[in-house]
């Protein structure tokens, strides 16, 4: 829809806001706000929740997505 450099451009806007106050996450809007390419800012995205579920009680037994499927279809 608005393409690649401006989607990664507001994609790391908002995640920068969502991990504010987040243990690792200044570090992290580091490595994201150098990042150009949508697969990269994924990856480091999905890389820096990853280590915050595993903190949430019950979370670590859940079964993760492999990101095969990009649809956010309702079951």
């Amino acid at each position: 829809h608005y393409g690649e450099v401006a989607g990664v451009r507001m994609a790391r806007k908002h995640l920068g806001w969502y991990s504010k106050g987040l243990k690792g996450g200044s570090t992290f809007r580091s490595h994201m706000n150098m990042a150009a390419e949508a697969p990269v800012v994924r990856g480091l995205l999905e890389d820096f929740y990853a280590e915050r579920l595993d903190d949430l009680p019950g979370m670590a037994d859940q079964p993760q997505d492999d990101g095969s499927s990009d649809s956010c279809e309702a079951a």
